[in-house]
Formats: C-alpha cells, sequence, structure tokens
C-alpha cells in the first residue's frame, strides 16, 4: 500500500473485482471527461453494457471460476463500503496556502463510518504538508468563523446584479422586427431563397443567443433573492447555526451554506471564507 500503513477496504475490493486478474481484459471500463466548471480532466467509470470484455495473453492470478466466487462472496456479504458519500464543507474548503481542493482521507481508519467519524482527515490536494487537519479539530474553527461573519453580516453586501431584462429585450424586439421585414422581403421578391435563408439564419441563431441570455439573467436574479432570504434566516436564527452545521444532515448543510459561501480557505492558523 504504497504510502498507506495498510490495505483499506475500497483499494483490495478494487483489486479483488478486477476482472484483470483472473486472466480478462476490459476495454472501456473507463472514459476521461473535461469538467467544465473547473478545466479539469476527471475519470468516470461506464456502465457494464458499454464495455467490451476479451481473454488476456497475461498469465492470471487465479481462475474464471475463483472470480465467479470472489463476486458471489461480495454479494453475500453486502458492501460495508459504498463509495463516496457527501462530506461536510465537501466543495467548500481549499487550501489557505496554494488555494488547491482539500479532500478527505482516513489515515487512521479503514471507511467511511458516518457524518461523526474521528479519523476522517482533511488534506491539500497539491500538497499535503499545507493541511493536514483532523475534522473534527476544523469543523469547530470553520463554525466559530461562520457565526462570527453572521454577527457582522451587515459588513459585507451581496454583489448587487444588474437587472439586464429591460436591455436584453429590447433587444430581443428589435430581432424579432428585422425577423419580419426580412419575411416581408422575401415574400415580395425583393429577395431570392438563398439570400432569404443566409440571413434568416444568422438572425435566428441571434434570436437564440439573446432568449438565453435573458432567461439567465432572470435566473440569476431569483437565486440572488433565494441567497439573501437564506441569509436573513441563518442571522435571525443564529444561535442555532453551530448545531445545524454539526448535526443536519450533510447534504442540507452543504447545499445551505453553498447558497451564500464561495469558499472557504483553510490551513493550520487560520480560516477565511469567501461570500459569493
Amino acid at each position: 500500500p504504497a504510502g498507506l500503513r495498510r490495505w483499506i477496504d475500497p483499494m483490495v475490493r478494487q483489486i479483488l473485482t478486477n476482472r484483470f486478474y483472473c486472466g480478462e481484459i476490459v476495454f472501456g471500463a473507463e472514459r476521461r471527461v473535461l469538467d467544465p466548471r473547473t478545466g479539469r480532466v476527471k475519470i468516470e467509470r461506464t456502465a457494464p453494457s458499454n464495455r467490451l470484455i476479451a481473454k488476456g495473453a497475461h498469465q492470471p492470478l487465479w481462475d474464471k471460476h475463483t472470480q465467479v466466487r470472489i463476486d458471489n462472496e461480495f454479494k453475500a456479504r453486502g458492501k460495508s463500503y459504498s463509495g463516496q458519500r457527501t462530506h461536510r464543507l465537501s466543495n467548500l474548503l481549499y487550501c489557505g496556502v496554494c488555494h488547491a481542493r482539500v479532500h478527505v482521507g482516513y489515515w487512521s481508519g479503514s471507511h467511511y463510518a458516518g457524518p461523526d467519524d474521528e479519523n476522517r482527515m482533511w488534506h491539500c490536494s497539491a500538497d499535503r504538508q499545507h493541511v493536514n487537519l483532523y475534522d473534527s479539530d476544523l469543523l469547530p474553527r470553520v463554525i466559530a468563523e461562520l457565526v462570527d461573519a453572521l454577527r457582522h453580516v451587515d459588513d459585507f453586501q451581496l454583489p448587487v446584479l444588474e437587472d439586464k431584462k429591460p436591455l436584453l429585450s429590447n433587444a430581443l424586439a428589435d430581432i424579432h422586427a428585422q425577423r419580419d421585414r426580412l419575411t416581408d422581403a422575401y415574400l415580395s421578391g425583393v429577395l431570392g431563397l438563398p439570400e432569404y435563408t443566409k440571413r434568416a439564419v444568422g438572425l435566428d441563431a441571434r434570436l437564440a443567443e439573446l432568449e438565453n441570455k435573458l432567461s439567465d439573467s432572470d435566473a440569476a436574479i431569483s437565486r440572488r433573492r433565494e441567497q439573501a432570504t437564506l441569509l436573513a434566516g441563518l442571522v435571525a436564527a443564529i444561535e442555532s447555526v453551530p448545531d445545524f452545521v454539526l448535526s443536519a444532515p450533510e447534504q442540507e448543510v452543504n447545499a445551505r451554506l453553498r447558497a451564500w459561501v464561495g469558499r472557504i480557505y483553510i490551513s493550520p492558523e487560520h480560516i477565511e471564507i469567501e461570500f459569493r
């Protein structure tokens, strides 16, 4: 187990269920996908129906019959490790030194044991020397910083979004008028079909672009209103925030915090909250 003190459950499961070790080769088990949010390429596993299995030329470590017994044993035991879970504050924590993402690790434990797992740690994804903190130590500090920010909520303002609806609506009406005039010119014989088609395609593309921008603008304003309402609710119930962050379902905690918190930069020395 390179870099670890022991073999952990997920790695053992991956080895025992890897068809390569019983002499098979699987093509298309994974695919590279570009994450548009981060610009990074990530690996995703494909559905079994999209994979091609063939017999390999290598020497297997066990035969096909043994592989079937291994698979059946896993089914009989159940799946004690159910894969990656949502962790409290996941996708919110970043390294305070290099601003890289911070992820969860289990150096002292074997697998995820629930939201109160004392083995859970947070590590900088770029350099573990930057951040290497137990969740039990980090969470109270983050909560204290959140509460302090809520107590001084008047010191910062959510950015005011410009209402672009009037401008976009006027531009949309102008393009519609141009489209109507173009149709009239074609029907009156002023324009031939090729020229009409060329101009119509350009105007239709512009119409679609403006309609998308108008929809995005409405959605952004709606989200900002929801943020303001949520923030006001948290401020009004500020005394219950620590208990909420500690005890509420992890998905609910993350969803409510992400509505107004962009990033939380952590380091052994300080916590810094960046608001949306």
